[in-house]
């Protein structure tokens, strides 16, 4: 041995028992039995004889003896000062003694039988040059590194051409770079030909490189190849093309020669596969969430034009649906906005001091000069429609909504300020209106001052939230109450109109609260003179409402259908925190991941990679032709620990297994089977030294089953109701682990509406006027949800109307009947062909039509 100490170990037994164990005399260290026993001992140089005396309960004993001959050596190691890797076969001289030596693979270098005393060390190798190293020796000596830099004037390598590609490429693709290099030094090399490419987010990702070994003078071309990985951004990539001279694990060292190009190809994206729904890597954005980071992806619906956000976390998960909802609705934001919101805040000032200015006409005489400056008006308007982005409003609103929809304001403050003997409702309804414009001024306000506070790094939430309501509201009631306002001068007079539109705009006005008589309508219609302004303001509000609601719908109700969608779809996943990489095979051999040359394989259809730099390192398969995928661990870069989760949803129930804390070596193999019926206990095969057969097995430190609940919506008696009916609808959620879930686990959503009940009952009264997915949610006690859904639909019944008058022809006749028996057989709907108000078109409402027709009954 070379050490001056060493620990003398072995076993002792009899029958009688052991009593003790000595070495040399001393008494060892051992188990209270003794059948296992230890001690430390110090040499001396040469010989030394190791006497073991057992000693048993009867005082009879046994010796045995053992020579370890001890010779102190000096050694060390010569590296590179680039790598710090071992340089081979460098020659290392001790000054003065005539002793060499040459390195190993390792730069390991010993001398034996060197006396007490100082020394120095050189060393030397063609292509090198070598700083000395002084040590004093004293026994077995360990010297300081010899440090070796590469001569560049003996090793070196020039690029000489390069053949750069073009065009688009996609996740999955090979980008190939064809180059010739020449070796302009003055011996025989391996030199390592590269290439790196820079993505738009100016992150660095490495091709394969090639080895090539080179006389002085020769020249060699060769192609190499990337894989664009799964996790590239899309947009333009510069090449960076370099010869080195050395070469480390995966690394390269000492560049010789670099060429650099721009912009020279692109890349498409190629996102995460969701049943239903494209993911756009090309538009993404990191948002803050309660202080926690999420990337937000843009996506798209595959059969609708639904837009919303595929919200990950820093782990690469999804989510729970009200921090996925969040993220969603802080990307929208950011990307209305952008970074620079300098123009921004300019606009919605604009259009804020417009707004005042418009309000400062506050006396009706002002106001009438104002209302026949019609260029004045189109001009604040024009200002509004720019600052907002707005371009027209011209879609059609059917008769039905023009009566109904008015503005939401016009409520509790019209009828609170029509104290007995007020004449003039034009002039409460203008100054209302006034101060409407106002408190939309200040909304704006509001919006203005979240965007000058943005630092311009990543949104969180509340800035969004803020930024966005104020925007929203403010613009919406802004254009409705100056539209109102602007059309409420002198005109013609519909009294002869006024029982049913009037009763129905107040109506709406008031939430439905209060019902006008005929005399007060007509008193009420005299007063007002024009109800065009009620009306023109009532289409201004449902257009630029109808605009925000396609944004809304990004963090709303596509955002959880997308979640939905995401959580619903069979799916196996892998994710690996350790220094090797993660792999996944089929039952055909298919593979998703880095393949032998450095590459990427996305073989497994419906399969998403996350690439090998990214920890977790991520494989997701989704909707898998079975369940048989296997996933492999293996190319670790160092000696250390890993931790492995995997989770299978198949059917509704979701499968989780963990491996925590495993060991791995550069040599290690892992392979775990998903399959129930090869695998059912998840058992890990470990290969520990490479060879191909497997050394260990183990079971997972812990595994998860969870059953996703069961949502359930009991099928209603009626699927159309009247504004203001009361909508009574039950449902339940139930799960395998909890059994029946408690009310607080129930939501009901509306398409329309949001937000509009908890528990198993709904009963409401304020659901909007048109078509509503209702939706019930439930989520289980460990996070995992599903939904039921039903249509239903929410009409108006306008007072003063010809019930009945299916072709609006003015009068009752059988071709009205015969419409309605259309309706009955097709299942279609309109609500003035319900004649006995159940809700259904039937061959009774038909008949009941045509008996008003004949004049047999009266509807």
């Amino acid at each position: 041995t070379h050490t001056p100490t060493t620990t003398i170990t072995g076993t002792a037994s009899d029958s009688s028992g052991i009593a003790s164990v000595t070495v040399n005399g001393v008494l060892a260290d051992g188990a209270a039995d003794w059948s296992t026993w230890s001690k430390d001992v110090t040499l001396t140089k040469g010989e030394n004889t190791i006497t073991v005396v057992a000693t048993n309960t009867t005082g009879g004993s046994r010796t045995k003896t053992i020579t370890i001959t001890y010779t102190p050596i000096l050694d060390g190691k010569v590296l590179s000062s680039s790598t710090n890797d071992g340089i081979e076969n460098a020659t290392v001289t001790l000054v003065g003694t005539g002793k060499i030596a040459q390195t190993g693979t390792n730069g390991y270098y010993s001398f034996s039988g060197v006396a007490d005393g100082s020394y120095t060390l050189t060393a030397s190798k063609p292509g090198y040059t070598f700083s000395p190293v002084d040590v004093v020796v004293s026994e077995t000596t360990r010297a300081s590194p010899i440090m070796g830099t590469l001569d560049t004037t003996v090793i070196n390598a020039t690029i000489t051409s390069t053949v750069m590609p073009s065009g688009s490429f996609k996740p999955g693709d090979s980008v190939e770079v064809t180059v010739t290099a020449k070796n302009t030094g003055t011996i025989e090399h391996t030199f390592y030909i590269g290439y790196s490419v820079r993505d738009p987010d100016d992150t660095f990702w490495d091709a394969p490189y090639i080895p090539v070994t080179l006389s002085p003078g020769e020249i060699a071309t060769e192609t190499l190849r990337w894989t664009v990985q799964p996790g590239a951004p899309a947009g333009s990539y510069d090449i960076y093309t370099a010869a080195w001279a050395t070469q480390h694990w995966s690394y390269l060292y000492d560049n010789l020669d670099r060429e650099n190009a721009y912009e020279v190809f692109s890349v498409q994206p190629n996102p995460e596969y969701i049943p239903g729904w494209t993911l756009n890597n090309g538009e993404k954005y990191d948002v803050l969430v309660d202080s926690e980071k999420y990337r937000a992806i843009l996506t798209i619906n595959d059969s609708n034009p639904y837009i919303s956000w595929m919200i990950y976390d820093s782990d690469g998960k999804v989510p729970d649906l009200t921090t996925f909802q969040h993220a969603a609705k802080t990307a929208t934001v950011a990307a209305m906005v952008g970074s620079d919101t300098t123009d921004e805040v300019a606009g919605l000032r604009r259009v804020q001091e417009s707004m005042n200015e418009f309000t400062g006409w506050i006396s009706l005489a002002k106001f009438a000069l104002w209302a026949r400056n019609a260029g004045a008006y189109l001009t604040g308007k024009l200002v509004l429609l720019a600052s907002t982005g707005g371009t027209s409003i011209t879609t059609e609103i059917p008769a039905s909504v023009v009566r109904h929809e008015i503005a939401m304001g016009l409520s509790e403050k019209i009828l609170k300020d029509l104290t007995p003997g007020a004449s003039n409702l034009k002039d409460i309804v203008s100054a209302y209106a006034i101060i409407n414009v106002q408190h939309s001024a200040s909304k704006l306000d509001t919006a203005a001052d979240t965007l000058e506070a943005y630092d311009g790094g990543l949104w969180t939430y509340h800035e969004a939230n803020m930024y966005y309501d104020n925007y929203k509201y403010g613009v919406i009631d802004g254009m409705t109450y100056m539209t109102l306002t602007s059309e409420l001068q002198p005109g013609s007079d519909f009294v002869s109109q006024m029982y049913g539109v009037c009763n129905e705009v107040l109506k709406g006005a008031t939430y439905g609260v209060i019902d006008f008589d005929a005399l007060t309508v007509v008193k009420l219609a005299n007063s007002i003179g024009d109800l065009n302004a009620v009306k023109a303001s009532a289409i201004t509000r449902e257009k630029y409402a109808n605009s925000f609601a396609v944004t809304d719908a990004r963090f709303s109700t596509n955002a959880i259908e997308l979640w939905n969608a995401y959580q619903t779809a069979n799916k196996v996943s892998g994710s690996l925190m350790c220094p090797g990489n993660l792999h996944a095979y089929d039952s055909q051999g298919r593979h998703v991941g880095v393949n032998s040359t450095g590459g990427i394989d996305l073989e497994i259809p419906n399969s998403y990679y996350s690439g090998p730099d990214v920890e977790p390192e991520i494989i997701n398969i989704y909707t898998p032709q079975d369940d048989n995928i296997t996933f492999c661990v293996d190319n670790a870069t160092t000696t250390g620990m890993f931790n492995l989760t995997l989770e299978k949803q198949m059917n509704m129930t979701m499968n989780t297994v963990y491996y925590l804390n495993m060991p791995i070596t550069e040599t290690t193999a892992v392979s775990i089977n998903t399959n129930n019926s090869s695998n059912p206990d998840r058992t890990m095969e470990i290969d520990r030294d490479g060879d191909g057969i497997v050394d260990l097995t183990v079971n997972p430190n812990s595994t998860e089953t969870n059953h996703k609940p069961i949502s359930r919506i009991n099928p209603p008696t009626q699927i159309a109701f009247e504004e203001g009916y009361p909508v009574l609808i039950t449902g339940n959620g139930t799960d395998v682990e909890d059994g029946e879930l408690s009310e607080d686990a129930l939501t009901w959503t509306s398409s329309v509406d949001g937000l509009i009940g908890n528990g198993s009952m709904l009963n409401t009264t304020n659901l909007s006027i048109g078509n509503h997915t209702i939706v019930l949610t439930v989520i289980d006690s460990n996070g995992a949800m599903s939904m039921d859904s039903i249509e239903i639909l929410i009409y108006m019944v306008t007072a003063g109307e010809l019930v009945g008058d299916l072709n609006s022809d003015g009068i009752l006749t059988p071709a009205d009947a015969a419409i309605a028996l259309q309706l009955a057989a097709s299942g279609g709907w309109d609500p003035a062909a319900d004649m006995n108000r159940d809700s259904r078109i039937t061959s009774l409402d038909a008949l009941m039509i045509l008996q008003a027709a004949v004049g047999t009954i009266e509807l």
